[in-house]
Formats: structure tokens, C-alpha cells, sequence
């Protein structure tokens, strides 16, 4: 390229190597043999700068009382089966104690979303954790509003644990509010400045992803898990939706699907989308930072959170939340 465009010629070490720009253009300050060497001058470096401070006061690490291990026993193995937030959170949190707030609003319906407090390695969290089946109903969303819009003012960091297929449809739902409400609950999270972390640990569908915080809100660091699927929605429903509209097509064509035609059809689309919300095809794709296995759940949100904390933790601003 250099000879085309000036007719010098040269070569790529002496046009722009390692000693070129330590040498030289003083466009590098080190020159390191190995990365061996260069991962020692790094270590070199930052042990003469100031120790970093964290933004939020770290209390005593507690091991959970439960064991790590008892995650797989909690999680069932199809991703899309409900799951039991309450002992989910007992494997990782510090003492296995989770303080839940609003414990006992809408049963049934806003339980399906756990709001509350825990420790990892001794940070204080805040909570927002799917339960059961994890669809979330108008009452969920109210509670989720409150609680990041609380814990936001507190300045506490926030981990968002997603297994939710989504928001509930239906003219009942649409009635009491799900539109509104859960707009509230995207703008809280969206808004929030404090530390948020997303943690993926089953179904991860449509408006849901937002609202759990995913990869489109920005979150300081996203994990999945290898039950997580994330997708607009799950191969099953995609397979339904899309063999509608191509029996439509083909009826009015003139050309009926037979029954093997409509299971080949309805088939394809569910690998297509199943297979495109697995873990490794969206890490391979940068929309997760990486799929965690369940023993190194707390290791990776201590350090993650421990990272994001060096950061001073802005001050809330939500604007106008709808009444």
C-alpha cells in the first residue's frame, strides 16, 4: 500500500513495528519481548499508582449457609420451565439471607418478580429476580419501578436475574395498566445510575429483556448461564406465529400446507430460534460478556461488581414517571 501510493518501499516492522513506535514515533512507551514480560511491566506499572477506591462500603464475606451446588438441584433442566427464586438466591447470597420487600403484595402475580436485598462477598445488592414462571404481570412492574427507583436514591448497585418469557398480554392486562406500568419499569431501569448487572438463567423474551436490563440498557456487565435463552421469543411461539402467517399465504395461493408440510415448517422455525437464543451463539455475537457455570455465579458478580464500583455512582434522574 505504502509503494502505491509514495513508491517507497519497506517493510511492515520498520514502517511501524515495536521499535518503530518505542524508538521512534514514541507512539508506545514499553517494548516487551513476550506477552510474559509484557503482563509483568503491566503488574510493574500498577503497583506504583494509588490504590483504587471503591464507591460503597463492603461489609465482612459470608460463605451462603447452602451449597453452591444446590443451584442445580433448585434449576430444572428445560429452560423453560418455571424456577424458584427464593432458593436460587439462598446459593448465592452471603449467610444464603435475602431481605424481600413487598413480600406479600399480589400473590401469584407480583411474586413473580422477588425485589430485596442481598450480599456477595460482602457488597450490599439490590435485587430484582424472576420467580416461577417469571411472566410479568402489572403488579411485578409496579414493584420493580419502586424498587430501582429506591435502591437508585440509596446508591446501591442492582443485579437483575432474568428467566421471564415476557410482560402478560390480554385485554385484562391491558386494563390494568401493564402499557403504563411497565413503561415505568423500563424507564427506572433504563435510567438508574447506579451499577447494573444482568445475570441470565433461563427464558429471555421480547420487552422482558428490556425490562430485566438486557444488553440494549447497557448493563456493566451481562451473564448468561447455559440455561438462558434469549431471543424475541422462545422457537415454540416463533414456530406458531410464523406458521400462520405462511398457511395464510399458501391458502390464499391456492396451495394448502398438507400436515407434513406444516410440522416440516413449524419444525425448522423452532431450531432456527431455539438455536439462535442458545448462550455460545449470542457470546459469539458479544451479547453476553460470558456464559457462566453455576459454581462461579458469586465469584464473577463479586469481581464484576467490584469493577464497576471504582466508578463514583451518579445521582438519580427519572424524569417524569407516569401516574
Amino acid at each position: 500500500l505504502v509503494k502505491m501510493a509514495t513508491g517507497e518501499e519497506i517493510s511492515a516492522e520498520n514502517l511501524g513495528g515495536a521499535r518503530v513506535h518505542t524508538e521512534i514515533s514514541g507512539g508506545a512507551d514499553h517494548l516487551c519481548a513476550d506477552q510474559t514480560q509484557a503482563v509483568a511491566k503491566v503488574r510493574e506499572l500498577l503497583s506504583l499508582t494509588s490504590p483504587q477506591k471503591i464507591h460503597l462500603h463492603k461489609y465482612e464475606p459470608q460463605k451462603p449457609e447452602v451449597s453452591p451446588d444446590t443451584i442445580y438441584d433448585t434449576l430444572p433442566t428445560s429452560p423453560h420451565q418455571g424456577i424458584n427464586g427464593l432458593k436460587f438466591l439462598e446459593a448465592i447470597a452471603d449467610g444464603s439471607q435475602f431481605i424481600e420487600s413487598k413480600k406479600n403484595f399480589a400473590p401469584g402475580r407480583g411474586t413473580n418478580i422477588l425485589t430485596g436485598k442481598i450480599r456477595i462477598k460482602g457488597f450490599p445488592i439490590g435485587v430484582i429476580c424472576s420467580n416461577a414462571a417469571g411472566i410479568i404481570f402489572h403488579e411485578a412492574a409496579k414493584k420493580v419501578a419502586e424498587w430501582v427507583v429506591r435502591c437508585s436514591y440509596e446508591k446501591i448497585p442492582l443485579l437483575f436475574i432474568q428467566s421471564s418469557p415476557g410482560y402478560m398480554i390480554g385485554s385484562d392486562s391491558e386494563h390494568a395498566g401493564i402499557g403504563k406500568f411497565g413503561a415505568d419499569m423500563v424507564r427506572a431501569v433504563s435510567c438508574a445510575q447506579v451499577p447494573r448487572i444482568q445475570l441470565v438463567i433461563g427464558p429471555d423474551n421480547g420487552a422482558a429483556n428490556y425490562g430485566m436490563c438486557g444488553r440494549g440498557y447497557k448493563p456493566n456487565f451481562l451473564f448468561s448461564t447455559m440455561r438462558a435463552r434469549t431471543g424475541v421469543m422462545s422457537g415454540k411461539s416463533a414456530g406458531g406465529v410464523l406458521l400462520s402467517i405462511e398457511q395464510a399465504k399458501r391458502k390464499a395461493m391456492g396451495n394448502t400446507m398438507t400436515p407434513d408440510e406444516i410440522n416440516e415448517f413449524q419444525q425448522k422455525m423452532i431450531d432456527k430460534y431455539d438455536g439462535e437464543a442458545h448462550p455460545f451463539f449470542c457470546a459469539s455475537r458479544l451479547l453476553n460478556d460470558r456464559v457462566l457455570k453455576f459454581s462461579e455465579i458469586r465469584d464473577w458478580l463479586a469481581m464484576a461488581f467490584e469493577v464497576s464500583l471504582i466508578k463514583p455512582i451518579g445521582d438519580p434522574t427519572f424524569g417524569n414517571l407516569r401516574f
